[in-house]
């Protein structure tokens, strides 16, 4: 860094940098009390361990279980109203599992 000699400032600021304020040794110990004790109110326990979270770190969290419920989901309303071509494709005709519930929706 270069100084300016003609710099009407540059005393004051060489008298700044000469002699640095120190904060007083008992400054310096509550600050450090007050970190420790900032530092021990902000540390948590550890998680309990449950079979749930157990099971679902083991099939990668959170992100994982919405995939699968995903698949799941899907699966589950394929199974309930397929397409005619999952019909053709396995050669399965679907079964009405309410067939009177159609006349429940007729007004009249």
């Amino acid at each position: 860094m270069t100084t300016d000699q003609n710099d009407p400032l540059e005393g004051f600021f060489e008298a700044a940098r000469a002699k640095a304020p120190q904060p007083s040794g008992d400054l310096q110990v509550r600050i450090l009390a007050d970190a420790d004790a900032a530092l021990a109110a902000t540390v948590r326990p550890a998680p309990r361990r449950t079979l749930l979270r157990d099971v679902l770190q083991g099939l990668g969290g959170w992100p994982a279980m919405a995939g699968l419920v995903t698949a799941t989901m899907a699966g589950v309303w394929i199974g309930i109203s397929p397409p005619e071509m999952v019909e053709t494709l396995i050669g399965v005709q679907t079964v009405e599992y309410l067939p009177g519930f159609d006349a429940l929706l007729e007004e009249g």
